[in-house]
């Protein structure tokens, strides 16, 4: 019994050993590979591919990113996609780094709220391009409303999502897509839940946007969404900016990290603001 235990042990290892081997080649080969794809050729689970990916990061082979990974060589390999068609703004580069950890678990947290085959909305921010990645590795078949070209780029990896562009005009900075000429087609759509970015939230002036331009196509995907989900890591707390866009009473709820301090979190509640620590 022992004998055929560790036979099957080692035939696990060398599969392993052998898959391992495949995607490294892969990589090299293409400079890049993606969780969908790997998922498929070697007939086995998003969670197994992701764990391949890991164990080979660690081994400093690969650098991981959303979608998929990337040779480690690769100076900004943790804060880009696997898609290498649209570079991503320098900016957008640089704010993808700050509160990484924190945006993850915000987007760990906000997967739980979403159920397969329904309608999604998400805007422009870092936050919703770790969701993005998410939504890959965990779910089947969705479909994703978005005015970000970024995150756009990146769904449509996954052949089983259905992924509606807003249009209009491009904002070249964001990667966005802004105006009224979205509205027609907005009108059209019933969406669940709308996840919402943003640069700054206070207890006097409520939810603030990063861009003007983008608040007004927000809200006419916000008006046709079940429900407004704030994504906020917890250093945009008691944070007022230029752009007001909501109020607390439009907002359906906050999901935020589990460092925000507490006595900051109780005056929310009080406020009856509903909080969610990822």
């Amino acid at each position: 019994m022992c004998s055929h235990d560790q036979a099957q042990k080692g035939k696990l290892s060398m599969i392993l050993h052998e898959r391992h081997r495949e995607i490294l080649n892969q990589l090299f080969s293409d400079g890049v590979v993606y969780t969908s794809q790997l998922k498929d050729q070697f007939g086995t689970s998003f969670e197994t591919i992701r764990k391949d990916l890991k164990y080979l990061e660690e081994q400093g082979l690969l650098a991981r990113v959303h979608g998929g990974a990337v040779p480690v060589s690769q100076p900004d390999a943790p804060a880009v996609s696997a898609f290498p068609s649209l570079p991503l703004p320098l900016d957008f580069l640089k704010r993808c780094r700050n509160h990484r950890e924190q945006k993850q678990q915000i987007a760990a947290k906000a997967c739980q709220l979403i159920q397969e085959n329904t309608c999604i909305a998400l805007d422009t921010g870092t936050t919703s391009y770790e969701l993005a990645g998410l939504l890959m590795e965990r779910f089947t078949r969705l479909t994703i409303v978005t005015n970000s070209m970024v995150n756009a780029l990146l769904l449509s990896q996954k052949p089983e999502f259905t992924i509606i562009v807003t249009g209009g005009i491009v904002s070249h900075q964001e990667k966005a897509l802004i105006s009224e000429l979205a509205v027609p087609m907005l009108q059209n759509l019933n969406i669940d839940i709308m996840f919402l970015t943003t640069c700054g939230i206070d207890l006097k002036t409520g939810i603030a946007e990063q861009n003007m331009e983008e608040i007004s196509i927000h809200k006419h995907m916000a008006r046709r969404s079940r429900r407004l989900i704030v994504l906020a890591d917890s250093s945009k707390f008691s944070r007022s900016a230029s752009f007001h866009a909501y109020h607390f009473e439009e907002i359906s709820s906050i999901i935020t990290d589990d460092q925000l301090d507490e006595e900051i979190a109780r005056k929310y509640r009080k406020s009856g603001v509903d909080l969610v620590i990822a």
